[in-house]
């Protein structure tokens, strides 16, 4: 039988949590429209309800405990104030499940048959997501994307963000509480003043969104700024490469 395959785009978004594999990985957990939760392996929303309650994705991370945050670092957790349990977690993912798709259709749940098939393959599932936004509303077309999370001081207080560096120069960092766009050409005075930063060399409060907040002290591993600086620059070259050669 000759195949074939096809693809669609499904939306989504994302909220942090953590991977509680040995050390607790700060993540970006992906929820797209149709109800699967990207959470370093692709499950449905009772899946997911099985990764929180088995401590596999978890919203806190107790004191003395490390957190890994990739291309960033290791932090180990001296006080921790944590604003979910694992009933909270779970819903506020569903609640925004329901903000993406209000009508709550086409909402998919993987059979036994995938499951049984995925484990004979030996497949764990996984997602590919792809930042983008939105210029015009006028007109729905998207710039790429691509991120990485880093320390950022704003308004004498610290917070752990995402930024994202899109193909056309705007560099973006969100968080419940807000959104500050830039561009690729503010990037160097931006670490130079102090705005982004990667080290932490006394034990500092930070916050990771609104899972709380924590005073955490570098745990021997992260990079410094010459790092995070040429790794947000070849994001922007990798995305406007891609656009070149016409991908």
């Amino acid at each position: 039988m000759h195949k074939i395959s096809r693809q669609k785009t499904i939306e989504g978004t994302t909220i942090p949590g953590f991977i509680s594999n040995g050390e607790y990985m700060y993540i970006n957990v992906h929820i797209f429209e149709d109800g699967i939760v990207n959470c370093w392996e692709l499950v449905d929303m009772q899946g997911l309800s099985q990764k929180i309650e088995l401590g596999w994705l978890t919203a806190s991370v107790p004191e003395r405990e490390s957190i890994l945050v990739y291309e960033l670092g290791s932090f180990r957790v001296l006080d921790g104030k944590w604003n979910y349990d694992q009933h909270d977690y779970y819903e506020r993912i569903v609640n925004i499940l329901h903000d993406l798709n209000p009508s709550m259709t086409n909402i998919y749940k993987m059979t036994l048959e995938e499951k049984m098939k995925m484990e004979q393959r030996r497949i764990i599932p996984v997602a590919d997501p792809q930042d983008f936004y939105v210029p015009s509303e006028q007109e729905y077309k998207t710039v790429r994307g691509d991120g990485s999370f880093i320390f950022m001081r704003r308004e004498q207080r610290n917070y752990l963000v995402y930024l994202t560096v899109y193909q056309d120069g705007q560099i973006k960092c969100e968080s419940t509480e807000f959104e500050e766009i830039f561009h690729i050409h503010e990037l160097h005075d931006l670490f130079m003043e102090g705005v982004f930063f990667t080290q932490i060399h006394a034990p500092l409060r930070v916050i990771f969104d609104h899972l709380g907040e924590a005073e955490i002290v570098s745990n021997g591993y992260s990079v410094n700024m010459e790092q995070k600086y040429d790794q947000l620059q070849a994001i922007y070259k990798r995305l406007n490469k891609k656009s070149d050669n016409g991908e």
